[in-house]
């Protein structure tokens, strides 16, 4: 494509994220420096779409980008902005240089104050990579009759937890002889280790019964699974109100109903296809695997707490997103993680909820 085509699609697909109207040729003939007449423009503007770049609504004679176009003006044409909310920025850095404990509680505030500054919803997950997470310690709490709480620690700083079911026969002792062998056994060993092999050998213990093993370690690897859902966060959904894109009420409703769902919102950004070397993500339209995304854009940044947990924050908007804006916001916060680093945070513990006491 010649330096002419580019230049124009660069300003309709400009015009067209400020404003969200088909954006016409003697708009773009006003605007660019190019000494071109709205005549010659539109033509070029026909070549865009017959090359796949632009697309013409049905009711407008005015050009609107496509997902094609968008993806080449990510790819080539992004200049990322300096956000221009300063106070915002020195808040966002005062909450990430501050010495808070629990990366969950920093990611709650975090989610928050990015969905203010963007505009847009705001997804944040702490990813536990799970086949390298090593067990330091597992204990067993009875609570009541056939129910046992199982209580995973592992070398990260990580406490996952769950109730299990047993035989109504299990008495404390039982129960406790398991926990004393799963202590020593499963210590320094990865979760992904636990399977049919190592539960037979397991059983050969003197004292242990197999109907009470057999769930125990179920409710281990289940447990880290569990944890997963109280380590995504959302805020601003409602912020899709506020673009003609979802004026429609039952699309909006759908979106903010998506992004209520932890489950589905953290498969939608953790499926997203590799970035580049400074590990932003950018999804556009189509590129989305989930068809209810494909409206809408997905730009996502990543952080390393430590060899098991990484923090990933989204954020979630139209296919016309202010991607330099919503870039240079990733990239500052970005920097100022790895200028301060998190590796002091602790991973979180989690407290049983109402969804683990079955």
């Amino acid at each position: 494509m010649d330096d002419r085509k580019l230049k124009i699609l660069e300003a309709i697909i400009d015009e067209y994220i400020q404003t969200g109207e088909p954006v016409g040729s003697r708009n773009i003939s006003k605007k660019l420096d190019l000494k071109l007449s709205p005549a010659t423009i539109r033509n070029e503007m026909a070549d865009l779409e017959e090359m796949g770049y632009l697309e013409q609504p049905h009711t407008s004679a005015g050009r609107v980008p496509s997902d094609r176009g968008y993806r080449l003006y990510v790819d080539t044409m992004l200049s990322p902005r300096e956000v221009d909310d300063r106070e915002s920025l020195a808040a966002m850095t005062e909450i990430l240089e501050s010495r808070i404990d629990e990366l969950s509680y920093m990611l709650q505030r975090a989610t928050r104050l990015l969905s203010q500054i963007t505009g847009y919803p705001i997804v944040a997950t702490a990813q536990t990579d799970d086949d390298r997470e090593v067990i330091k310690n597992v204990q067993l709490f009875p609570v009541e009759v056939e129910k046992v709480m199982v209580v995973v620690t592992t070398e990260a700083g990580s406490i996952h937890n769950r109730i299990i079911l047993v035989p109504e026969d299990a008495t404390v002792e039982e129960i406790g002889v398991i926990a004393k062998v799963l202590s020593s056994k499963l210590h320094g060993l990865e979760i992904s280790s636990i399977d049919v092999a190592l539960a037979n050998t397991l059983s050969k213990h003197d004292g242990i019964r197999t109907d009470i093993l057999l769930p125990v370690l179920q409710g281990i690897v289940e447990s880290r699974r569990r944890n997963e859902e109280h380590r995504t966060y959302t805020d601003g959904a409602k912020n899709v109100l506020e673009y003609p894109e979802f004026s429609d009420s039952a699309r909006a409703k759908e979106i903010i109903g998506m992004l209520e769902e932890k489950g589905f919102i953290r498969d939608v950004v953790t499926h997203m296809e590799d970035g580049e070397g400074d590990d932003l993500y950018v999804s556009i339209g189509s590129e989305n695997r989930d068809e209810k995304m494909q409206d809408c854009s997905i730009v996502a940044g990543t952080y390393d707490v430590d060899s098991t947990h990484r923090v990933l924050i989204g954020v979630i908007g139209p296919k016309r997103m202010d991607y330099a804006r919503v870039v240079s916001v990733l990239r500052d916060m970005k920097s100022v993680m790895n200028r301060k680093g998190l590796k002091g945070l602790n991973p979180g513990k989690q407290g049983l909820t109402e969804g683990d006491r079955e």
